[in-house]
């Protein structure tokens, strides 16, 4: 049975445990063995901070390790941009050779994500587009950072439409 890794910001949702029960019902249904974060017994009672702090971290890429998939949200959070830890596993994943697939309600341009979330718009000179602070936004890409774009699969939808196409993907190459 292939397993899938888990991955995305919806642990720091109020309703994480509900959401995660969710995803990992939804891996069964198609077949796979779900590995998610909050899988792994951690207490913090007895560990200074650093070390607890540390004990998630190598969990993570522990299981990222032990996985086939890793499935990751990629909609916005906290700005225009994907959680930076989901991206951080994503990359490790892509060099661990994992299959590698993302997740996005509507796909956007970057602009327009930096137009919706963000709530300003772009500032145009010499037919570029920049944004507040005086950095280019990129032009290059449709939805995503070109690194992710182009070493991802990138799937319009939710998690359930992730792992349906994760299980395409493995019926197509089986």
């Amino acid at each position: 049975m292939k397993k899938i890794f888990i991955s995305g910001f919806d642990i720091f949702h109020k309703e994480a445990y509900f959401i995660c029960h969710n995803q990992k019902q939804i891996c069964i249904k198609y077949g796979f063995e779900p590995i998610h974060p909050f899988d792994k017994e951690l207490s913090n009672n007895d560990l200074p901070q650093d070390d607890f702090i540390q004990n998630i971290v190598d969990k993570n890429l522990e299981d990222i390790n032990k996985s086939d998939i890793i499935i990751a949200n990629l909609n916005s959070f906290r700005g225009a941009e994907p959680d930076s830890g989901t991206v951080f596993e994503c990359g490790y994943g892509f060099a661990k050779s994992k299959i590698v697939i993302g997740y996005k309600s509507k796909l956007k341009s970057y602009i327009e994500e930096y137009i919706d979330e963000l709530k300003l718009e772009p500032i145009f000179e010499d037919n570029l587009r920049y944004d507040h602070k005086g950095f280019l936004i990129d032009t290059f890409s449709n939805n995503f950072n070109i690194m992710l774009e182009k070493n991802i699969i990138i799937v319009e939808g939710d998690f359930n439409d992730a792992v349906k196409k994760a299980f395409e993907i493995i019926n197509i190459k089986e």
